[in-house]
């Protein structure tokens, strides 16, 4: 060092250095004790977001993953298709008298 003098005090609120007449002021950060409440709370929060995002997650890979419907369910409705449209097909083909009559049998 070339004949300077540094000098530092602390008081409560600050820290000042000084070097031949030059005074320079930092603040001094005053650190809060850990608060173990809000680090808790913290936790339970951020496990909840995922603990939600991974349900959501999971019903929609269920959903992907559902199998496809029964095949038997399936036939059961071609086959009632199948008998509304010959019922349908008969009152179209049939005389006017008879196609009367079969609509209101259908009633």
């Amino acid at each position: 060092m070339s004949g300077k003098t540094i000098t530092i005090t602390a008081d409560g609120d600050s820290v000042s250095t000084s070097s031949t007449g030059d005074a320079t002021v930092f603040p001094v950060h005053h650190h809060q004790d850990f608060d173990g409440g809000a680090f808790t709370a913290g936790l339970f929060v951020g496990a909840g977001v995922f603990w939600l995002a991974q349900r959501k997650r999971r019903a929609r890979l269920a959903d992907i993953a559902a199998p496809p419907a029964a095949p038997d369910r399936f036939e059961s409705e071609v086959a009632a298709l199948a008998r509304r449209t010959a019922t349908l097909e008969r009152i179209v083909t049939a005389p006017g008298a008879r196609v009367e009559r079969d609509i209101d049998a259908l009633r």
